[in-house]
């Protein structure tokens, strides 16, 4: 398994994750506010989001 960060911002952090059983992205934020705002923004893309309090 091998990891980075992609984005280092004031609203959001977001690491990149390979494995053999495929890639994942895990973004985190410091207020609810900013994920409620990013949810509702992914929503149209479609896919599967985990979604917890830390």
């Amino acid at each position: 398994m091998r990891g980075h960060v992609r984005i280092e911002a004031k609203e959001l952090r977001e690491g990149a994750c390979h494995t053999e059983t495929g890639d994942y992205l895990i973004t985190t934020f410091p207020e609810e506010r900013s994920k409620v705002t990013w949810l509702d923004s992914a929503a149209i893309y479609g896919g599967t989001y985990l979604v917890g309090p830390r």
